[in-house]
């Protein structure tokens, strides 16, 4: 018995530490607009400190559930977004820069996509005119 209770404890403590998850097409449903993933390179992910995931289909959704969120008490852990450059891996978004275009055609029409790096972003702009933001300058921006 009191090997249980901390055993007990280790596992509650593991559970709660929620890992970022990749976007899987065909499977995920997006957590704002309910929608299936269709195209994993628009995607976005929040875990909240609580442990929760959330996984969203396009950019937009997940800042449409973060003014949403606003109103509860739930704080967030991390906020991960996909880039979309290479395997399209998570990364954060405080430290990505978008693009905002209309010649990007994502899953609810947001046009933004995400970079891991300013000189990545940028070097889409003569294919994709728009502009590049910062994670707060394009929050702001979206509003």
């Amino acid at each position: 018995m009191k090997f249980f209770m901390p055993l007990l404890l280790i596992l509650f403590f593991i559970s709660c530490n929620t890992q970022p998850e990749p976007i899987v097409a065909g499977k995920d449903v997006c957590s704002f607009c309910k929608m299936p993933v269709a195209d994993t390179k628009f995607g976005a992910e929040i875990i909240t400190v609580k442990g929760k995931l959330y996984k969203f289909d396009d950019l937009i959704c997940m800042l449409n559930f973060k003014a949403e969120q606003a109103g509860r008490n739930e704080k967030n852990k991390i906020e991960l977004v996909v880039d979309y450059t290479g395997n399209h891996p998570l990364i954060n978004a405080a430290e990505s820069f978008y693009l905002l275009s209309k010649q990007f055609h994502t899953p609810m029409n947001s046009g933004v996509v995400c970079f891991n790096s300013l000189k990545t972003a940028e070097s889409f702009l003569p294919n994709f005119p728009g502009e590049v933001y910062s994670w707060n300058e394009l929050q702001q921006k979206l509003k």
